[in-house]
């Protein structure tokens, strides 16, 4: 029997960005949120000493990999079955019981994940507006590309008139 490494390095590198994604996103809401807390109403007013809401590089790799981790989940749940586990799709009946409930828990921990630093970007952009755009789209951009997902997995088809 040939074993296919392909789903597991492929999770590999699906979980490396995902901690990627989780890392920045953790930086940027700190940056914020201190800037918020001593009452500053925009970046560039911010102490040089604690700004990390203008690095180019930090923002350039948050917004790629954050791309890359929501079309992930959002295809993922678009292939699933309405209601159905994720990953129904890559575990069958010979699939191993410890393998199956690890392939269960990383799913599980990543869709979490994603919801629960989508939720706090969105908030940190909320509550402190001014201070970071990106922060803000990033949020706003979770929130849309969660309904969408939420739609697709759950299978609400809008009714014709």
């Amino acid at each position: 029997m040939r074993t296919s490494y392909a789903p597991i390095i492929g999770g590999a590198i699906a979980v490396v960005l995902l901690l990627l994604y989780i890392s920045f996103i953790i930086v940027l809401i700190r940056a914020v949120v201190i800037c918020g807390e001593r009452g500053f109403a925009n970046a560039s007013r911010c102490d040089a000493n604690s700004n990390v809401t203008d690095n180019i590089l930090l923002i350039s790799i948050l917004t790629t990999v954050g791309g890359l981790v929501s079309a992930l989940v959002i295809s993922e749940l678009a292939a699933t079955r309405p209601g159905a586990n994720p990953t129904d799709r890559y575990i069958t009946s010979k699939t191993p019981p410890g393998i199956r409930k690890a392939v269960n828990i990383v799913a599980a921990l990543y869709l979490s994940s994603w919801i629960i630093v989508g939720l706090s970007a969105i908030i940190v952009g909320v509550v402190y507006p001014g201070i970071n755009r990106t922060i803000t789209d990033v949020g706003t951009t979770w929130l849309g590309l969660a309904v969408a997902s939420a739609y697709s997995y759950f299978g609400i088809r809008p009714q014709n008139p």
